[in-house]
């Protein structure tokens, strides 16, 4: 019995210890991230296109060479355009966040 109530209170003793951070919170607010220069812009943050559909009208038992060349063509178009856009996005994100961190990725 003597034995389980030391190693309870060694226990009780250690557990607070373990508990505490060694890191120190600074309960200051964010300025950064509230500061519009932090924040991508709108166009940055618009959807993709979706791919050209195909309506009934479009269709009179099969597509022309033509037609599925430029519906193809506008597809194209549009992923370019995306990926533009979502590089660009990524490298502000990246830049952002390293300039956040006191880094200079350029």
């Amino acid at each position: 019995m003597r034995c389980l109530t030391s190693i309870m209170i060694a226990s009780a003793c250690l557990v607070p210890a373990s508990c505490a951070s060694t890191a120190s919170v600074d309960g200051r607010p964010v300025v950064e991230l509230a500061s519009p220069a932090a924040r991508p812009s709108p166009h940055l943050m618009q959807a993709c296109a979706q791919p050209v559909a195909i309506r009934p009208d479009m269709q009179d038992g099969q597509l022309s060479a033509g037609l599925t060349e430029r519906l193809w063509g506008d597809d194209r178009g549009a992923l370019r355009t995306c990926r533009e856009r979502h590089l660009a996005l990524s490298r502000f994100i990246s830049e952002r966040d390293a300039a956040l961190a006191g880094k200079n990725i350029k």
